[in-house]
Order: C-alpha cells, then sequence, then structure tokens
C-alpha cells in the first residue's frame, strides 16, 4: 500500500492511497516537490503526481533495488550491480529527468570505499532534496535546508565520509566528491568522544545531522536537535603545531595545509554552481552573479596561498607562478594584486613573471606558463 497525506493548509488535498498488485511490496520510497518515487520487490520503479495519479512505471535494470532519492523532476535510483574485484557486490545508481525522459547517469557506480564493512548509509539530494531512509528508521524523511546552491545528489557511507556528485548532469562526467571525513574531526581527536552522525541534509555549506552517542545506530525520540559541520575535503593532515609557547601563532607549513583545503574546496563548490548554471536554459542574475562572486572567493584564497609560498622562499617561484595561473580572473585585478605580494616580499623575478602571465592572459593568448 501507498499512502500520501499532503500537509499545506491552503489546499483542499485530500489523504490518498493506492494498492500494488498482489505480491508486490514497497522497498523504498522518495518524494519531491512535483513525484513521489517508490521502487518494489518486482523491481518495478513507479512514479506518482502528488495527486495519486500514475506518471511512470518501468522496471529498473540493476536488481534488487537498493534506494531512491528525488528532488523536483529528477530521480536517482540506487541497486545492486555485478561483483568487484574484492569479491563485494557493487551498487550502482541512474539518475533521470522524469518529466522529460532524459537519462543523465545510467547504472554508474557508487563509489564506495573498499572492504566488506562500508556500506551505503544515506542517498539524498542537497539543499531541497529529501533523504531516503531505510524502512527501520523511526523517523520520517526530513526535509532539507533552503539555500541557494544548486541541488545535488550526495552520499554518506559506513565509514563517515559525506560525498556530493559532480557533473552529474553531463552522462559519463559524474564523479564522486568527498566534502567532509567525519572521521577527522577535531572533536574526536583523541578519542575524546565516541559519536556517530545521522545525516539529514545538505544545506549552506555545512553537513546537517543528529549526533548518535556510544553505540546509538538510530536517532531516539522525541527527535533530537541537529547538530551542523562544515565541509572540510579530506586533502592532507595537518602539520603539528608550534611549540606550546608560540600555540595560538599558525605556522607558515599549516597556513598552506589549511589553505589548500580551502582552494580545493571552493573548487568543488565552484563547479556545482557552474555546472547548474552552464546548463540553465535561461539562467537568472542572481545565478551569473553568484557564481562570479564565487569566482573572486577562489581567486582570493589563492593570493593567500601564493603569499604562502612567497615567504617560503625564491626556490618555490615555479609553485608560486603556477597557483597565478589557477585563478580564474580574467580582467587582471587579481593578477596586478598577485604582482604586488610578489614584489612585497622581494621576489622580483617571480613579479616580473607574474605582469608577463597577465598581459599574456588580457591578450587572449594561451594561459600555461
Amino acid at each position: 500500500m501507498v499512502f500520501y497525506r499532503p500537509h499545506e493548509t491552503w489546499t483542499n488535498r485530500t489523504d490518498w492511497r493506492t494498492q500494488l498488485p498482489p505480491g508486490e511490496e514497497v522497498t523504498a520510497i522518495a518524494l519531491s516537490h512535483n513525484y513521489i518515487v517508490v521502487t518494489t520487490s518486482r523491481n518495478y520503479v513507479r512514479v506518482y503526481t502528488l495527486f495519486g495519479t500514475p506518471f511512470r512505471i518501468y522496471r529498473q535494470k540493476s536488481t534488487p533495488a537498493v534506494t531512491c532519492a528525488a528532488w523536483g523532476d529528477y530521480v536517482m535510483t540506487v541497486g545492486n550491480g555485478a561483483v568487484g574485484g574484492d569479491g563485494c557486490t557493487q551498487l550502482v545508481y541512474t539518475i533521470e529527468d522524469i518529466n522529460r525522459e532524459e537519462v543523465f547517469q545510467s547504472e554508474d557506480i557508487v563509489a564506495l570505499g573498499n572492504g566488506e564493512d562500508v556500506a551505503l548509509k544515506t542517498v539524498f539530494f542537497s539543499d531541497q532534496g529529501v533523504s531516503s531512509l531505510p524502512s527501520s528508521c523511526p523517523l520520517p524523511p526530513l526535509q532539507g535546508l533552503l539555500t541557494f546552491l544548486p541541488k545535488d545528489p550526495c552520499i554518506y557511507d559506513s565509514t563517515g565520509t559525506l560525498l556530493t556528485l559532480l557533473h552529474w548532469r553531463t552522462p559519463g562526467q559524474a564523479k564522486w566528491i568527498p566534502l567532509l571525513d567525519t572521521r577527522q574531526l577535531d572533536r574526536l581527536a583523541g578519542g575524546r568522544k565516541e559519536e556517530t552522525y545521522w545525516p539529514v541534509a545538505v544545506a549552506q555549506e555545512k553537513f546537517h545531522c543528529i549526533i548518535l552517542k556510544g553505540g546509538d545506530k538510530y536517532p531516539y525520540f522525541p527527535r533530537p536537535l541537529l547538530s551542523e559541520f562544515d565541509f572540510k575535503v579530506p586533502v592532507s593532515t595537518m602539520p603539528p603545531r608550534a611549540p606550546a609557547d608560540e600555540e595560538d601563532e599558525e605556522t607558515n607549513a599549516q597556513a598552506g595545509a589549511r589553505l589548500e583545503e580551502s582552494f580545493v574546496r571552493t573548487s568543488v563548490l565552484l563547479s556545482l554552481l557552474d555546472d547548474s548554471v552552464s546548463l540553465a536554459q535561461n539562467p537568472t542574475h542572481e545565478q551569473r552573479s553568484e557564481l562570479a562572486r564565487r569566482e573572486i572567493e577562489l581567486d582570493k584564497v589563492l593570493l593567500q596561498l601564493l603569499a604562502v609560498e612567497c615567504r617560503e622562499g625564491e626556490e618555490r617561484g615555479m609553485k608560486a607562478l603556477q597557483i597565478v595561473g589557477l585563478m580564474k580572473d580574467r580582467g587582471g585585478k587579481m593578477i596586478d594584486a598577485a604582482s604586488k605580494i610578489a614584489a612585497r616580499y622581494g621576489r622580483s623575478v617571480l613579479e616580473e613573471k607574474i605582469r608577463e602571465f597577465g598581459e599574456r592572459r588580457l591578450m587572449g593568448l594561451d594561459d600555461e606558463l
């Protein structure tokens, strides 16, 4: 039985229910603003409108079905695929636009870690997406928090890693990018806390979750308050802190590691937004402005990273110049600022090469250094 009860108060929608054929059971459900998606024990994907009208029905290629998630017209289904080299069954996913019947990714692999103990915990779309939770979960799926960022598929696995899917709108180009490894959170350092995290949403560049203490596997009743953690891409291990008398001062190596993580994280978020804006038929002024703002934010991180390399000495000049080449700036303002940073630290050769690079870029010549 599929049962739907709307909670809007401005309309006279009524509850509706539909009985599946004999012997067919629901295995997973997902809800978007436009559709209700149901996977069943007969490997059917059944799509209904919010008013209960059957809209689509098709058989999922990967069997048996594992879970599904939905946002707007997009539906993501996950099923069992072939056996991998480690002897474990691989999970595969498909993303499609139900309304336009357009498939973006077909039977691509869900990038989980190696080992029999690594499992998929949650599948959902960021922001306005709705989590797809197992039937044993004592809580209903929770609506994500609103934000301007694009809505992208996300997964959370049993190792405590949150990943998002980059370039998923282009067939064959999708790749899973880690946004946060909860095992590396400062609060868990040195075994001070024993806790795990129940994912709820990805919104406003944060991971929203419920903290489970001790050996708890599911959230308790009544529902606890949500906790949030900033994204932190697992790029490298932070260098050791300075001696105790200089504990509050950040070393150059620590600043470099922090800025490198910031650069990778900002690049990922920029790429996610760029995908959304580039493929939009009529991108809004707000979307284009946000894209430009994020490009400036990325360049500012690179300027700080350039300063770190300048402080390291003249022998780091090639890396410093390469950092300038990573900038998105086309008007020359940021590159001019980069040359001033080199001059401030007395890197005259680097300053000259940065100016030459800026002139070549303004002339539309090859960007390669």
